[in-house]
């Protein structure tokens, strides 16, 4: 299996990690969406490097951006 694709499956996991949390009434984000999301992100980063490297920057500004909502969200 491609990367791009194992990269994808684990953040659509992210978001149904998430949409299973804010459906028990929570709203804030949950530490496991944002380290599946990572995780994705940066396998997409890795496939893309060897590639095209505007998508590759495009996804690691994505990566960096689900970082910084990690970290805040473990700040709390």
């Amino acid at each position: 299996m491609e990367l791009s694709w194992i990269g994808l499956v684990l953040i659509v996991f992210a978001w149904a990690v998430q949409i299973y949390f804010m459906s028990n009434n929570k709203k804030e984000i949950h530490p496991l969406f944002a380290v599946f999301q990572i995780s994705g992100i940066l396998l997409l980063v890795i496939n893309s490097l060897s590639s095209d490297l505007i998508i590759a920057l495009l996804n690691l500004l994505t990566l960096i951006g689900a970082g910084i909502v990690l970290f805040l969200s473990l700040k709390k």
